[in-house]
């Protein structure tokens, strides 16, 4: 799930994973801001992170190192 702000979130399948980022496939990419949490069942706690490309229905993101 893409968290959007507190009140919202968005379902999305993770394609690529490594562990500087991400790419996401969800309906909607456009609505999904710059910096957003990511929750997954593999991560033990949601992941910030910081879109770096995007198309109508893909994202590509870093993920944001404390």
């Amino acid at each position: 799930m893409i968290a959007v702000d507190e009140h919202t979130s968005l379902p999305c399948l993770i394609y690529d994973l490594s562990e500087h980022g991400v790419r996401l496939v969800s309906l909607d990419a456009t609505c999904v801001p710059e910096v957003f949490l990511l929750a997954a069942t593999r991560f033990p706690e949601p992941r910030v992170c910081r879109a770096v490309w995007r198309g109508a229905e893909e994202i590509g993101a870093r993920f944001v190192v404390p």
